[in-house]
């Protein structure tokens, strides 16, 4: 399976196709609160995303925007008033930052890391929900 494919469906909640969709998807939202399966895998991400490296990456490209968006990565030119033209780094609104890299942080996402999240869904999933 694509990995892209793997993490889309849980990263876009409240985009259910039909109504029969966004009931089951409320039912499993439930069972994951429910069982603490949800909390399990908010704990267990972001150590595990660290040991893969994610984090040092996902650094860098924020560093690359802020250079290239703000007035830390402008050149400057005697006489121009950066000030006007370009924001500082503080300035940045954190949305605004991480709006154009969602996509590029889930693309780095590692496949082992995202197939291990999802394997855990499905069997909390088989385990607590019968038809």
């Amino acid at each position: 399976m694509e990995r892209a494919s793997l993490i889309a469906p849980l990263v876009r909640p409240g985009k259910c196709d039909s109504a029969v969709e966004e009931m089951e998807a409320e039912r499993v939202e439930n069972v994951l609160q429910t069982t603490g399966a949800e909390r399990v895998i908010a704990n267990y991400l972001p150590g595990r995303l660290e040991e893969a490296g994610w984090n040092a990456r996902m650094f860098e490209e924020c560093r690359k925007w802020l250079k290239a968006n703000t007035a830390s990565g402008q050149r400057v030119y005697y006489g121009q008033k950066v000030r006007e033209k370009f924001r500082e780094p503080e300035d940045v609104d954190p949305q605004e930052l991480v709006k154009p890299l969602t996509k590029f942080g889930m693309s780095l996402t590692p496949k082992e890391v995202s197939t291990e999240v999802v394997e855990h869904i499905v069997k909390v999933i088989k385990e607590n929900i019968t038809n």
